[in-house]
C-alpha cells in the first residue's frame, strides 16, 4: 500500500533544495516535508485521525495545498469542495459524504456552517513562520495506512456524485502521466485549474513524482502574465482557456519555454488544435474522468500530426475497451473505489471490474481514442441521433466564439431540437441566429444546426469547470417560450 509519508519523504530526499511550490515565495521539497509534518501534528491535535473525512474548502493557494498534504500525511480522507458552491450545496455535499469536520479559508467563505460540523481555519492551520525540515531525532507519528480523496463529479449531466480514491489511485495516475509527459526538476507547471477538480489536483501528485515546481498564480493574475512571468514549462487547460490564449490580441505571447500543454475536460475542435500547434503550443489532447483520477489517454510529443486531434493512446496503469454499443469502459490501477453515499460505498462495476463511463468513442487500428460524446447528451430529432458535443465542437471553431454548450428542448414536430448557449470572446456581441446557421451550414447537416442561440449565463456555473446542462435545458425552454 502506498503511504503518503513515504512518498513525500522520498521527494524531500531526492529533490531536496529544488522548489516544490512557487507563489509569493518558493518552498523547497526539503522545507515542504517539515511544514507538512507540522500541519499534520496540528490536525491530530484537533482530533483528525486515519480515515476521517475532512472537507477542504478554499481557493487555490499554498495554504490549501499544505492542508491537503497534511490530511494525506495524517491518513485522513480529504474531501475537496468548490469554494464557489453556495451554503446549501456545501451542506448537501457534506451530508452525502457524512462529513463532520471542515477546513475553511475564512477569507474566501462568506457563510458559516452549523454547529455539529467542526470548523478549522485554513490559514491558522497552515501558518508556519519558517518552513524547517525535521531533524533525524524528530518524533514522527506511525506511518498512516489510510489516506485518500473524495471529489465530486461536475454534475453536468445529473446530480454530482462523491468519488472515493485511494492514495494508490493518484500515485499510479501520476506515474502513467510521467512516462508520457515528464515533469522534472527545473520544470514549472502552472496551477491554472481549480484544486477541487481532479485535473487540477493531479498536478500536485505529478510534482511529487518527478520533482517539478507547481506555480500558484496570484488570483488576480491571468494565464498570459503567469506564462511570461514564471517561464512556465507545463500547463493544464480546458479548451476555452486555450482558445483565449489563441485569441487575436494574444498573438505576441512568448510560449518558447512551454514543453507540454495538456488540454481536456471538454470537446476540442481539430481546427483549434492545429492552430495552437502552429502557434508553438505543444498541445497534448487527453481523455480523462474523475473516476479514473484524471488522465486515461493522452497524445504524445512524437505523435504524427493526424493523431493530434484524437484523445491519444492509453497511458500506463490503465485499461480501456469499447463495448458493443460504443461505450468507453475503463479499469486499472487508477480506477476509483466507488461512490460514497453516507456510510455506504457503491461500486458501479461489472463482474470483470469494468466501469462504464457513459462516454461514447472508438479506437483506431493502432489504439488512438476518439471520443464522440456522451450517452446522456445524445438526443433524437426527427428520428436522427444527435450528439451535442459534435455541434459544440463546430460552433467553437467559429470566429470569436470562446465556448458553446448545446442542449435539447422539446419540439412538437421533431421531438427534440438543439439549442446553443454561446460565450463570445472579449467584447464581441452574440451574432444573429442566421449568422450562426450560415457558418455552420458548411460544417453540419441541416438537422444538427441549432435554431436558437443564447448568451451563456452565469447561472450555468456549477462550481465546476463545466456548465450545468440541466440548468441550461430549463433556461432554454423558458427563453424560447418567452420569445414566441
Amino acid at each position: 500500500m502506498i503511504e503518503f509519508r513515504q512518498w513525500l519523504a522520498r521527494a524531500a530526499r531526492e529533490y531536496a533544495d529544488y522548489p516544490a511550490f512557487i507563489s509569493s515565495n518558493a518552498v523547497t521539497y526539503r522545507e515542504l516535508f517539515g511544514v507538512v509534518t507540522s500541519v499534520s501534528e496540528k490536525l491530530r491535535g484537533e482530533g483528525v485521525d486515519s480515515s476521517h473525512r475532512v472537507a477542504l474548502i478554499g481557493g487555490n493557494s499554498l495554504e490549501y495545498i499544505l492542508a491537503f498534504y497534511g490530511l494525506l500525511y495524517t491518513g485522513a480522507i480529504a474531501c475537496l469542495l468548490s469554494v464557489r458552491l453556495p451554503r446549501t450545496a456545501v451542506l448537501k455535499h457534506l451530508e452525502v459524504i457524512n462529513c463532520r469536520h471542515a477546513i475553511l479559508d475564512q477569507n474566501s467563505i462568506e457563510f458559516t456552517l452549523p454547529g455539529h460540523i467542526k470548523v478549522t481555519d485554513l490559514n491558522e492551520l497552515a501558518a508556519c513562520p519558517k518552513p524547517v525540515a525535521p531533524t533525524a531525532s524528530s518524533e514522527l507519528p506511525p506511518a498512516a495506512t489510510g489516506g485518500g480523496t473524495i471529489f465530486f463529479t461536475s454534475g453536468s449531466s445529473g446530480q454530482p456524485k462523491a468519488v472515493l480514491h485511494s492514495l494508490s489511485n493518484h500515485y499510479y495516475s501520476a506515474l502513467g502521466s510521467y512516462v508520457n509527459m515528464p515533469f522534472l526538476t527545473g520544470d514549472r507547471w502552472l496551477l491554472s485549474l481549480p484544486l477541487h477538480h481532479v485535473g487540477g489536483c493531479a498536478i500536485l501528485f505529478r510534482a511529487l513524482t518527478g520533482g517539478g515546481a507547481v506555480v500558484i498564480p496570484d488570483p488576480a493574475a491571468d494565464i498570459e502574465s503567469s506564462l511570461s512571468g514564471h517561464r512556465i514549462t507545463h500547463l493544464s487547460l480546458v479548451p476555452v482557456q486555450l482558445k483565449r490564449l489563441m485569441s487575436s490580441d494574444r498573438t505576441g505571447l512568448d510560449v518558447s519555454a512551454l514543453k507540454a500543454v495538456l488540454v481536456g475536460g471538454a470537446p476540442i475542435s481539430t481546427t483549434l488544435v492545429e492552430r495552437a500547434l502552429k502557434a508553438g503550443y505543444p498541445v497534448h489532447t487527453t481523455y480523462g474522468l474523475t473516476e479514473m483520477a484524471s488522465q486515461v489517454t493522452t497524445t504524445s510529443a512524437g505523435d504524427l500530426p493526424n493523431k493530434k486531434g484524437t484523445a491519444g493512446k492509453l497511458l500506463e496503469h490503465r485499461k480501456l475497451k469499447i463495448s458493443n454499443s460504443g461505450e468507453i469502459l475503463v479499469k486499472g490501477d487508477t480506477l476509483f473505489a466507488g461512490y460514497i453515499q453516507g456510510d455506504s460505498l457503491i461500486k458501479p462495476f461489472d463482474n470483470e471490474g469494468w466501469f462504464a463511463t457513459s462516454d461514447l468513442g472508438h479506437l483506431d487500428p493502432v489504439g488512438y481514442l476518439t471520443v464522440n460524446g456522451r450517452n446522456d447528451n445524445m438526443f433524437i430529432s426527427g428520428g436522427e441521433n444527435i450528439h451535442a458535443e459534435e455541434i459544440e465542437a463546430e460552433i467553437n471553431s467559429l470566429e470569436n466564439v470562446l465556448e458553446a454548450t448545446v442542449v435539447a428542448v422539446p419540439d412538437e414536430m421533431y421531438g427534440q431540437r438543439p439549442v446553443a448557449f454561446v460565450r463570445m470572446a472579449g467584447n464581441h456581441a452574440l451574432p444573429e441566429a442566421e449568422a450562426f446557421r450560415v457558418g455552420l451550414s458548411r460544417r453540419l447537416v441541416g438537422f444538427k444546426i441549432p435554431e436558437w442561440y443564447f448568451p451563456m449565463p452565469a447561472v450555468a456555473e456549477t462550481g465546476s469547470i463545466k456548465p450545468d446542462r440541466r440548468v441550461l435545458e430549463k433556461l432554454a425552454t423558458r427563453l424560447i417560450r418567452e420569445s414566441s
